[in-house]
């Protein structure tokens, strides 16, 4: 592939990392603080919300790694490789995480009565792009593996 694509791809995961991570880091905690103001009564709810997003950007940042291995093989040209369904394989199970961290999130602003429409609504967003995410790496997964088999058994034949 092209250096120049695989570079584009780059700096567009890298670009949307680092408007996540500021996001995290400056936006979140203020939004977090406007809301204790606005709505005192959740005020216990900041801390576990805050602690329950942050940790969602660990399956991210895990699957931004692996997306960073991807780009490495296919700049090496090894792209049909064990080494790429594995990573394909790891971002696949992380959108997978992501769903379920976010699943449990509303289900815990259920139990505690917050549930606020919006919110909900990003949620649900987050989790439908996670889930379109796992299926298009699994389809290109298990199409990445024909194409090893198909390179393995070639070479075996010459």
């Amino acid at each position: 592939m092209k250096s120049w694509k695989v570079n584009i791809l780059r700096m567009s995961v890298i670009l949307i990392s680092i408007i996540i991570l500021c996001l995290c880091i400056f936006w979140l905690p203020n939004v977090a603080n406007y809301f204790e103001e606005i709505a005192p009564e959740f005020y216990y709810m900041k801390l576990p919300l805050l602690l329950g997003i942050y940790f969602t950007g660990i399956p991210f940042f895990i699957a931004v790694f692996h997306v960073f291995k991807l780009l490495k093989l296919i700049e090496k040209d090894k792209t049909f490789t064990m080494n790429s369904i594995q990573s394909l394989g790891i971002i696949s199970k992380c959108s997978i995480a992501e769903i379920i961290l976010y699943f449990i999130g509303i289900i815990y602003l259920y139990v505690n009565e917050a549930m606020q429409p919006g919110i909900v609504l990003l949620g649900l967003l987050i989790m439908f792009a996670a889930f379109i995410i796992y299926v298009f790496i699994e389809i290109l997964k298990e199409l990445l593996l024909k194409a090893v088999e198909i390179k393995t058994e070639n070479e075996l034949t010459i």
